[in-house]
């Protein structure tokens, strides 16, 4: 009989290698349980945990004043509540089950389409997590808009461009004065690269930012009345067509007011000092994006991270002098131990002595103290504590016995000390502001740290909080406040080699380098540029003094990238600057002056009391799982044939439906599938419980194979009408069998850590037959003339004959484990860097007595511009009938190229090598294989063509099949095994992220070798 091609791959694959997504990946472990409660306001189920009642009553407040805000603008309102799910600090929401994949460290909230919920974590400052709220809602009413509107819908998504969704949810959420936003777009206009509309989704402008100045462009020529309008406008029709229905102008007459507001706007703003000191760090030497600078006290070294390997944020170590790389001090490829470094917002602190080097990560979702010996780059000490699940922005003191660090505890933000010798954490400073950057004095004295504080106390009501510095006395933990700039941001205070107390301010309009002189107390400017003293975030750590020498390094935004300088004090700028000398007009966004209709500073709206909310004035409930359907999915048709029985129609469609509680731990997924008659419906229901630390499941499933043998009409037959009429007819004769798998399968989870596992499983499968014999009648004289058919249902017996392979009717059952390990990084068709293991045993009982071990590891080194592979494997089946089991062919399934089913006459007639000789129930095989980028994104590939990325790889493959009827000594080359080997050279194809395709030219290493041509469907392994 002659299977169906996708139930024979499917066969084979379930008889082998399990599906990727369980024999390798990445884990998503839940350290520890919330207790979650629903916080109910007038439009919100707040899912919070772990905060008392006046805070999480705070922030209802703070979701309920920017719904007022947006409903407003946008003139739309929910039409039930939305749901919100608070998670207390960035640890711990990297453990949520909303988001499906992991979550990077740079991920502030997230608002998905299905059921809108929006998931975010408390920020380490007021201000954050103020406009994250803000922003993310802006994303909830889009959708909103977007799939509840009655001229859009689901489709209407591809229409959007990321700048035009994620930059209102900027502009609403910060107006049109922004510090970080206006770096960007002067940096832009500096460069000669005003962005075109039409181009800017391309990957050198970051959609936040040069989408947020587009609306602020957008609403001073239009008005705050037609952001809607034109928003719905551009999901119906896409941008250029929008603004000629909503706005009705050519999308170039947009542009050229874009780019001229641009230009007057940003052009000649700051003339450069020329005290810009040396970039030691760049994209020439390092990455794009090199940041957190932290110079050792005496001088010599600077740590710092950057993407400068591409694939993770690593921490290097690099001469202060001039930016050399000595050393990777950590790699996320290499510690997989480690879930992630913070990366975002903080940087690193070194040791009085210069020789050790602490910094934050996440390890098993708390904050871990990582301390490096920086000349061996090994791990000193790796410290976690009880009562600081999170914390950021260490300052090693001057007498090296503690650590402070601003660290987060139910959803309060303070200083905390750590003393070394004890592993303890104490708090420092207990309030409702935010304090961050601490830094000591040279004598150990003074804490200095920046803290929203006076603006907090002034009353929560201002809605924009700016940082001040502090001066923090250890002893009795009394705080003053130092001369500074009025209603000014400063931030990073670092004390330099003479004692006085360096920082940043955007109190002209960019983030700029100042000094407090410590014995007059005058203010000096000391940088003057168009780039801005910044990282990513306005919060993270941007430049670092030398407590033992005359120099500092700080990162500057310039070009497009972030770069890191050198400087030494003496040679920076000295121009004195009154406090009250602010004027932030350069972070103005761009407002077209030509227009009729300008829309005002939307962060003047901020300024209006927020509304005081007590937790006694809304219902608090706690929280019980209930499914909800969170996804539907369904396809259909119809099938005629001219020559089947009945009708001739066949149909064919499906439906998935998702259903999961509120916080995703619990996911129940259900399938229903029809391809022909009834008898052909596949179905499958399969729970997820991820609600504690060990993740379980179970699966049913029913499903339905398909065989055809079909023998031409050569009989001649009597065929009866319904008439009873009598009819010489040839016949057309059709057994169909179908094989049905009854299966109930479980799996537990223990995960380790975000790239190691133990599996556990067990299942148990039923199979039977039908088998129906369909007789076709034609006319006798004019075959293609159809009469009419009959069907006949066979007896199927207890075996059936499927190609080479004998199936049975009965009952198989199976348990597992497995050790898995997975830390490698993709490019765009194979992995690149880290390394990926799975050690497994598994035993089968029942209709079948065998047992299975898999030993299989993969080692992956990114060597720029390409990438080495390796590859050991070993899968043996042991036991009654371990032979009886459909055997293992060598080249199936990509592993050795070369040897597969498509090239098994020709290895016969060309080198005499037989089917048995290389297949059996035991392989083992080593790969090696070099993989070059050929086109894709910039940095990464040869060619900048991110749309069709592909891969030349170079391998060489050798392995051998056997079974326990092989005979290595044996003269007879049935019973003998072949080792075999291959090189040869394919691409991979990476078709729209919808499939990977590799074509591949092979030599078998033996005499009158000939290249073997063959295809491949699946990514690199």
């Amino acid at each position: 009989m002659r299977p169906a091609p996708f139930l024979l791959s499917l066969l084979l694959a379930l008889s082998f290698i399990p599906a990727s997504a369980q024999y390798f990946g990445r884990n998503k472990p839940k350290y520890r349980d919330f207790d979650f409660r629903i916080f109910e306001t007038p439009h919100f189920n707040i899912y919070y945990y772990d905060l008392d009642s006046a805070r999480i009553a705070l922030y209802a407040s703070w979701f309920e004043w920017w719904y007022d805000h947006h409903s407003q603008l946008l003139g739309e309102q929910f039409v039930s509540r939305n749901p919100v799910i608070l998670y207390n600090n960035h640890g711990e929401f990297q453990q949520n089950f909303v988001i499906s994949g992991n979550v990077d460290a740079g991920t502030g909230g997230v608002t998905e389409g299905l059921r809108n919920r929006i998931v975010l974590p408390l920020a380490i400052t007021n201000d954050q997590t103020f406009h994250v709220i803000g922003h993310e809602l802006v994303h909830a009413f889009q959708y909103n808009m977007i799939l509840r509107g009655d001229s859009t819908s689901t489709e209407s998504l591809q229409n959007y461009p990321l700048w035009i969704i994620e930059g209102l949810a900027e502009y609403l959420s910060k107006g049109s004065v922004d510090v970080q936003t206006a770096m960007w777009m002067r940096d832009a206009v500096l460069r000669g690269k005003l962005p075109d509309l039409e181009k800017m989704d391309r990957p050198e402008y970051f959609p936040y930012r040069f989408g947020h100045a587009f609306w602020s462009f957008f609403s001073s020529l239009f008005g705050n009345a037609r952001i809607k309008p034109f928003f719905v406008s551009v999901g119906q029709y896409g941008l250029a067509t929008a603004c000629l229905e909503n706005l009705g102008i050519p999308i170039d007459t947009l542009n050229s007011a874009w780019q001229r507001t641009l230009s007057s706007q940003y052009s000649g703003q700051f003339a450069e000092s020329g005290q810009s000191g040396k970039e030691i760090l760049s994209s020439s030497n390092a990455g794009r994006m090199n940041l957190s600078p932290s110079i050792s006290p005496n001088g010599r070294y600077l740590c710092f991270l950057s993407e400068k390997d591409l694939f993770t944020t690593d921490l290097f170590l690099a001469s202060a002098q001039d930016g050399k790389i000595l050393r990777k001090l950590f790699s996320q490829a290499r510690e997989g131990h480690i879930d992630q470094l913070n990366s975002l917002e903080s940087a690193g602190t070194w040791s009085p002595d210069s020789r050790r080097f602490a910094f934050p990560a996440f390890k098993r979702g708390r904050s871990v103290l990582v301390i490096k010996d920086v000349e061996t780059g090994k791990t000193q000490r790796e410290l976690q504590f009880a009562n600081l699940p999170y914390f950021i922005q260490p300052a090693w003191s001057p007498d090296g016995k503690s650590i402070v660090v601003t660290g987060t505890h139910r959803g309060q933000t303070d200083l905390y000390l750590i003393d070394l010798k004890t592993k303890k954490a104490t708090r420092l400073t207990e309030n409702s502001a935010s304090e961050i950057h601490p830094e000591w004095s040279p004598d150990g004295k003074i804490l200095a740290f920046s803290t929203d504080a006076p603006a907090w106390q002034q009353g929560q009501g201002s809605g924009y909080w700016p940082f001040s510095l502090a001066l923090l006395d250890p002893s009795d933990r009394s705080i003053r406040y130092p001369t500074q700039f009025d209603g000014a941001n400063h931030f990073n205070p670092q004390y330099d080699a003479s004692g006085n107390l360096l920082f940043l301010s955007d109190r002209n309009g960019a983030h700029t380098l100042y000094r407090l002189d410590s014995d007059s107390a005058q203010l000096s400017q000391l940088t003057l540029s168009s780039g801005g003293i910044m990282g990513v975030s306005a919060y993270a750590p941007a430049f670092s003094a030398a407590g033992k020498r005359d120099r500092i390094v700080y990162t500057q935004f310039r070009q497009n990238s972030f770069g890191i300088h050198q400087i030494s004090t003496e040679k920076l700028l000295s121009i004195p600057v009154g406090r009250d000398a602010v004027d932030r007009s350069a972070a103005y966004l761009p407002m077209d002056t030509e227009a009729p209709l300008l829309f005002p500073d939307t962060s003047s709206r901020l300024k209006a009391a927020l509304p005081s909310t007590s937790a006694d004035s809304f219902n608090i409930r706690p929280y019980r799982a209930r499914f909800g359907l969170s996804y539907v999915g369904a396809s259909g048709g119809a099938g005629y044939g001219g020559n089947y029985l009945s009708s001739g129609i066949g149909l064919s469609g499906g439906v998935d439906m998702l259903f999961t509680d509120i916080l995703g731990s619990h996911q129940l997924y259900t399938g229903l599938a029809l391809n022909g008659e009834i008898y052909d419906v596949a179905a499958v229901a399969s729970y997820l419980n991820r609600s504690w630390s060990l993740p379980w499941g179970v699966t049913l499933q029913h499903l339905p194979t398909r065989y055809f043998n079909y023998t031409p009409g050569f009989v001649r037959q009597n065929f009866v009408d319904e008439n009873g009429n009598v009819f010489s007819a040839y016949t057309d004769t059709t057994l169909l069998l179908r094989i049905f798998e009854e299966e109930m399968s479980g799996v537990v989870h223990y995960p380790l850590s975000v790239t190691q596992r133990f599996e556990f499983g067990a299942g148990s499968s039923y199979r039977f037959f039908r088998l129906d014999q369909i007789i076709d009648f034609y006319d006798d004289i004019n075959k293609f003339f159809y009469l009419g058919g009959q069907k006949e249902k066979l007896k199927a017996g207890d075996a059936v004959q499927v190609g080479p392979y004998t199936i049975e009717k009965g009952w198989l059952s199976n348990v597992n484990a497995a050790w898995v390990g997975d830390n490698a990084y993709f490019g765009l068709t194979a992995p690149m860097v880290g390394y990926r293991y799975r050690v497994g045993v598994e035993t089968y009982f029942g209709q079948y007595d065998f047992s299975a071990m898999t030993i299989d590891g993969r080692k992956y080194f990114w060597m720029k511009p390409f990438a080495l592979a390796f590859r050991f494997m070993h899968y043996a089946r042991y036991g009654r009938d371990a032979n009886r089991f459909y055997p293992i062919l060598i080249g199936q399934y990509g592993l050795i190229h070369g040897y597969d089913f498509d090239h098994l006459e020709d290895l016969r007639q060309r080198y005499g090598i037989e089917y048995e000789q290389i297949s059996g129930s035991k392989i083992g095989l080593a790969s090696v294989e070099f993989r070059l980028p050929l086109t894709g994104p910039d940095r990464f590939a040869l060619l900048n063509a991110p749309f069709l990325p592909i891969e030349l790889n170079v391998f060489i493959d050798g392995g051998m099949a056997w079974d326990d009827w092989a005979d290595f000594s044996s003269d007879i080359d049935f019973l003998k095994p072949k080792p075999v080997f291959s090189t040869g050279l394919g691409f991979r194809i990476n078709l729209f992220g919808a499939l990977v395709l590799e074509p591949y030219w092979a030599w078998p290493l033996r005499s009158n070798s000939r290249a073997q041509f063959g295809f491949n469907f699946i990514p690199g392994w």
